[in-house]
């Protein structure tokens, strides 16, 4: 029978092929928002697990505008990042944009001479880019890990001198959340999901089942291709590595920001009771509003959102329980 009149797109979504294992535990961020003000433009945390909030809905145009709904929440426990040092990158003809000078934190060895070398090539207007090189530290979260992750971040600046500037005065120090972002704003979320090893392509793709003693195999698509040509084409969804893959979710509003010693009574039950598989969280915490890729413990990275948002909202975010 004939299938030409029926409506039958294709099981699965070809932009994110390859569906291969990511590279390491934790997501590179390549791009971020300009912004003509001097901070840190990324953030990292660690997903603890989720809950749901009761709010009164602050969208404005919508049908639920000043009513009480319920929304589901991601917990993020992020302690303060520490920076390592910052990288200073140079525009060559040839080579392009390549690292030129890595100044880092050590007592034992003096950088006065490389931020001299850095001025120079400033003065010269051969200096690309800057980013700061932070690491996480897990110690001060609720769960027992010892090795940091060290990755780079961006800085926003209305110039090159503004943005080496910073860099020099926040080298060795601490930085908060609160430096990173308010609540209210919307954030981009990148990570790696949970891992499901090799699965077959009814899970991987979402392919219909064939039908009962059609073929020895069931769960399986109903054909790999034509006769001609002879080879088996990328688009077929087929058995496979499925998860852990390298994710980014646009526009997560962040509904509260909390920081360590502060009490608040709608989430003061979050200090008091332990997340399954994370355990009690310690240090400072963002509640973002849906939900987050990987399982608990996995690092989530943070930067400010990259696409416009339309819709207008209330300043305040009135949280009822």
């Amino acid at each position: 029978m004939s299938r030409a009149g029926e409506n039958h797109p294709r099981r699965g979504s070809l932009a994110f092929r390859p569906k291969k294992r990511s590279k390491r535990i934790f997501s590179k961020i390549k791009c971020v928002k300009q912004c003509t003000e001097t901070k840190i433009l990324e953030f990292a945390g660690y997903k603890a697990g989720m809950t749901y909030i009761k709010f009164i809905q602050n969208q404005k145009e919508t049908p639920n505008y000043g009513k009480k709904i319920i929304t589901p929440v991601t917990i993020i426990e992020t302690p303060d990042l520490f920076v390592c040092g910052f990288r200073i990158y140079l525009l060559n003809n040839n080579l392009g944009k390549y690292a030129f000078r890595d100044i880092l934190t050590n007592k034992k060895q003096d950088n006065s001479g490389k931020i001299k070398e850095v001025e120079e090539k400033l003065k010269m207007n051969k200096i690309k880019e800057i980013k700061l090189i932070v690491q996480t530290q897990p110690k001060l979260t609720g769960f027992n890990k010892k090795k940091p992750e060290i990755f780079e971040s961006f800085i926003g600046g209305k110039t090159i001198e503004d943005k080496l500037n910073y860099a020099k005065q926040i080298i060795g120090k601490n930085i908060s959340i609160m430096d990173f972002e308010n609540e209210g704003n919307f954030i981009d979320v990148s990570g790696v999901t949970k891992g499901h090893g090799f699965t077959g392509s009814v899970k991987r793709w979402g392919v219909k089942l064939l039908a009962k003693k059609s073929q020895k195999i069931v769960r399986k698509a109903g054909t790999l291709g034509p006769w001609h040509p002879a080879k088996t084409q990328a688009t077929v969804p087929q058995m496979g590595q499925y998860g852990y893959f390298n994710r980014m979710i646009y526009n997560l509003q962040i509904m509260k920001i909390i920081e360590k010693n502060q009490k608040d009574e709608v989430f003061d039950k979050i200090r008091n009771n332990a997340f399954k598989n994370y355990g009690l969280v310690k240090s400072n915490y963002i509640v973002v509003r849906g939900s987050v890729m990987g399982p608990p413990k996995r690092l989530i990275r943070l930067r400010h959102s990259i696409r416009n948002i339309n819709a207008q909202f209330d300043e305040n975010i009135n949280i009822l329980q």
